[in-house]
C-alpha cells in the first residue's frame, strides 16, 4: 500500500501523515523524518534492494477492489483526512483515457509535479504504463528546465498548474520551438483564464484544457472539452469515471466554475462504478456558477 508525503510539508505535518498511517517502511532522503516508523530506508538503500531481488514468479493475484494507496487531503478544514484508493480507482481513469483515445504509445509524458502525490502518480505512471507510452519524470519545475525536457524528450503531454504554464509563456529564455512537439497541455489546481489559454496557444501551437481534481477522486472529476463551446471560468463537465449532482436555488445546468464564485452550492461527485466504492465519499463544498 502507498502513501505519499510531499517534501513540501513541514516537519509537524509530516509527522502528522507518518503518526496517522503508521508505515511498516518509510522511504526518505532524510532519515530524521522516519521516527516512530519500524523501518527507515534511504534512497541508495532501496535501489541497491530493488536490484538485487529475485523477480515475482509467479505473480501475486492482486484483489481490484484492494486498498492500494492512501491519499490525504490538505488539511484546510482541520488535520488531513486519508484517503483509501483500490487499484480499481487508481487504474481506471489512465484506463478509460487509453480507452477513449486521449493517449497512445506514440506519447510521452512529462511529469512535473511529485509522484508522491497520488493525484500525479494516476495521471502519469499509471497512465502511462496503461498507454505503452513514454513518462519522463522532471526533477524541477522551472521554466528553462522543463522546456529542456521538453524539446530534449519530444514530450506530447505535461499536466501543471497555471503558474507553470504561465512561466513557460514568459519566461525570456523559453522559445516556441522548445515546446513545439506539446500537443496536449493539461492545467489544474487552478482556474486559468481563456485569454492567457489563447496566448499559449498562439506561442506554442496548442491550447492547455483546464480540469478540475479532487484527492477524493482520485485526481480527475471534470475536464474541459476543446472541442466544444469554453465557458469562461468552467472547469468542463464530468469525466467519464465520475457522476456529478449539483444542489444550489438557482435552475439550469449547474457547471463546476472556478473562477466566478458566487452562487454558494454543494458539488457531489461519486464513482460512476457503484462496484468500486471510494474509501471516502467526495463531498466537496465548492462554490458553483449556474450557466443555462
Amino acid at each position: 500500500m502507498f502513501v505519499g508525503v510531499h517534501t513540501v510539508l513541514a516537519p509537524p505535518e509530516k509527522r502528522y501523515l507518518i503518526d496517522d498511517c503508521q508505515p511498516s517502511l518509510y522511504l526518505t532522503t532524510d532519515f530524521s523524518e522516519g521516527a516512530g516508523a519500524p523501518q527507515v530506508i534511504g534512497l541508495d538503500h532501496w535501489r541497491s534492494r530493488v536490484t538485487s531481488a529475485d523477480p515475482l514468479d509467479p505473480f501475486p493475484e492482486v484483489d481490484p477492489l484492494a486498498v492500494a494507496a492512501i491519499a490525504y487531503t490538505s488539511g484546510t478544514t482541520g488535520n488531513p483526512k486519508g484517503v483509501m484508493h483500490s487499484q480499481h480507482n487508481a487504474l481506471l481513469p489512465g484506463a478509460v483515457a487509453v480507452a477513449r483515445g486521449s493517449y497512445d504509445a506514440d506519447d510521452i509524458f512529462l511529469c512535473v509535479q511529485p509522484p508522491t502525490i497520488l493525484n500525479l502518480q494516476v495521471l502519469n505512471p499509471l497512465t502511462t504504463i496503461q498507454a505503452h507510452a513514454t513518462c519522463v519524470i522532471a526533477d524541477r519545475h522551472d521554466p528553462v528546465s522543463l522546456a529542456r525536457w521538453i524539446k530534449q524528450e519530444g514530450v506530447t503531454h505535461f499536466a501543471v498548474v497555471p503558474t507553470v504554464a504561465y512561466d513557460l509563456l514568459t519566461h525570456p529564455d523559453v522559445h516556441p520551438h522548445d515546446l513545439a512537439t506539446l500537443t496536449k497541455p493539461r492545467v489544474g489546481g487552478a482556474g486559468m483564464p481563456e485569454p492567457v489559454k489563447l496566448l499559449f496557444e498562439e506561442r506554442f501551437g496548442a491550447k492547455p484544457a483546464t480540469s478540475y481534481a479532487l484527492t477524493e477522486g482520485p485526481t480527475l472529476v471534470a475536464r474541459q472539452d476543446l472541442d466544444r463551446p469554453i465557458v469562461e471560468g468552467v472547469a468542463g463537465g464530468p469525466c467519464p469515471t465520475s457522476r456529478c449532482r449539483c444542489s444550489t436555488t438557482m435552475t439550469g445546468p449547474c457547471r463546476l466554475n472556478l473562477a466566478s464564485f458566487k452562487v454558494p452550492s454543494e458539488v457531489w461527485f461519486v464513482e460512476a462504478f457503484p462496484r468500486s466504492p471510494l474509501g471516502k465519499i467526495a463531498r466537496s463544498q465548492v462554490l458553483a456558477m449556474a450557466k443555462g
